[in-house]
């Protein structure tokens, strides 16, 4: 163990790295997100603004951007170099449970716990896609290396993978016998990764629906 982090008051739901690996974002049930320095395992700074249980935190490939997601039903966006907030996007009307950005950093996806992926565009700070993946809420999202495609894991027992520009859904996983908790897509897109609360993980061979 190299450090113990130790400041928040409540529960850690989610932790982060940024781009070059020098800070490490944590999200707690305290409503902050706090930013630690790896090297020394300080905390540089404590953002505040949710006004629930942070569930989710992520930070943008390019090192731009720290999103932040809550029990609020919003997602926050933060200067990556200040930290300071930038913008707060709406139209989740439940929980954010999980955010991911795409590989190239121009947009921000979050799952919410009605089921809904709500898409936005980091630069114009607008809404790109909404759609309804799940039945139950959205546990876990994955961004394929074709950044239009965006796989989701969900609290119906399924994993799917969506055209993100159509709102369409391209691939369809069953098989499990309980919620599916994360997701995560081969690099060369070809292999789906699930965890499931029915105590397996499987790998999945990803071949699109026939139009």
């Amino acid at each position: 163990v190299r450090h113990v982090l130790k400041g928040h008051t409540d529960s850690v739901n989610a932790v982060a790295f940024n781009k070059d690996s020098t800070l490490l974002a944590s999200a707690s049930d305290d409503d902050t997100v706090m930013i630690w320095d790896v090297k020394s395992g300080k905390s540089k700074q404590t953002l505040k603004g949710h006004t629930d249980s942070v569930n989710a935190v992520a930070f943008s490939a390019d090192g731009k951007w720290l999103a932040s997601g809550g029990s609020d039903d919003t997602v926050r966006l933060w200067d990556a170099a200040t930290f300071k907030p930038v913008e707060t996007l709406k139209g989740p009307t439940g929980s954010v449970n999980c955010l991911q950005f795409s590989p190239d950093s121009q947009s921000v996806a979050c799952g919410e716990g009605e089921g809904k992926v709500f898409v936005w565009d980091v630069t114009t700070k607008k809404e790109k896609a909404s759609f309804t993946a799940h039945k139950g809420g959205v546990k876990g999202l994955a961004y394929a290396k074709e950044t239009k495609q965006l796989a989701t894991a969900g609290a119906d027992n399924t994993a799917r993978i969506w055209d993100t520009e159509r709102n369409e859904e391209i691939a369809g996983f069953t098989g499990h016998t309980d919620w599916i908790n994360d997701v995560a897509i081969s690099p060369d897109g070809k292999m789906l990764l699930t965890a499931s609360d029915d105590e397996t993980a499987k790998i999945w061979t990803v071949k699109p629906k026939a139009k």
